[in-house]
C-alpha cells in the first residue's frame, strides 16, 4: 500500500468514528497502522462499533489475515526477522504494545511456537490502540495440549 492509500485508511476509521460519536486518537491510529502497514492494506480490514450511547461508543478496526500463505509484515522492525509475521512481536518492537507482566503475555509466544498457526488478526480502537491479537491455528487439536501449556494463565486453566 502506498503512503496515499494508508493516509486515507487513517482519514476513513478517523471520519467513522466522528460519525459515530466516539473518540479517536489520530497519532495512535497511524502509529497502529504503520506497524502493521501491510496487515492493513493486503487483508480484510474491518471497522467496528459499539451500541453504547453517544459520548460512550467506541470505533475498532481490524484485520484478519488467513491462510498458510499469509502476507509477511515487510520490512519488518530492527531485531524481527523479515519472515516474521507473528503480530505480538512486531507489536511489541514498534512499541505499540507494552508488556505490563499479565499472564496472557506469555500465551501468545507460546502458542505460535507449539501449534502450527495458519492466521492471525489484530484488532486496534481508534482511541486506545492494539485491543486484541490473535493466531487462527491451522488445525483443530486436542483441548488438553493446550491446557498442558504452562503459560496458560490458571484463570483459564480452571474453567
Amino acid at each position: 500500500m502506498n503512503t496515499s492509500s494508508l493516509e486515507q485508511l487513517a482519514t476513513d476509521i478517523l471520519g467513522s468514528a466522528a460519525l459515530a460519536g466516539a473518540p479517536a486518537n489520530p497519532a495512535l491510529v497511524r502509529r497502529v497502522l504503520d506497524a502493521f502497514e501491510l496487515g492493513f492494506s493486503e487483508a480484510a480490514v474491518q471497522l467496528g462499533t459499539t451500541s453504547h450511547t453517544n459520548g460512550e461508543r467506541e470505533l475498532s478496526f481490524r484485520y484478519v489475515a488467513l491462510g498458510e500463505s499469509h502476507f509477511p509484515h515487510r520490512p519488518n522492525p530492527a531485531g524481527i526477522d523479515p519472515s516474521c509475521v507473528d503480530p505480538w512481536l512486531i507489536a511489541r518492537a514498534q512499541g505499540v504494545l507494552v508488556e505490563r507482566g499479565h499472564a496472557i503475555e506469555r500465551l501468545l509466544p507460546a502458542l505460535a511456537s507449539r501449534f502450527r498457526v495458519g492466521g492471525w488478526g489484530v484488532e486496534a480502537g481508534a482511541a486506545w490502540g492494539i485491543e486484541r491479537l490473535w493466531p487462527f491455528l491451522s488445525a483443530s487439536y486436542p483441548v488438553a495440549q493446550a491446557l498442558r501449556l504452562s503459560e496458560l494463565p490458571t484463570t483459564m486453566s480452571r474453567h
